[in-house]
Parts: structure tokens; sequence; C-alpha cells
């Protein structure tokens, strides 16, 4: 059982990192939409 919990960690940090990298890519797009307007 040990096992399972550093892999939930590592596995929720990863996710957590690519819903970061992509809201982070969505507010760039908006932004460069916004300075093109």
């Amino acid at each position: 059982m040990e096992n399972s919990n550093w892999i939930d960690i590592i596995f929720g940090g990863a996710a957590l990192l690519i819903v970061l990298s992509g809201l982070f890519m969505l507010f760039q797009g908006i932004d460069v939409m916004n300075k093109k307007d």
C-alpha cells in the first residue's frame, strides 16, 4: 500500500503540471489575441 502512495503523489503532481502548463498556454494565446486586436 505504501508504494501506491508515492505513485499517487507522482501522478497527481504530473497532472497538476499538465493542467498548469495548459492554462499558461491558454492565457498566453489570449494575450497574443488581445495584442493583435
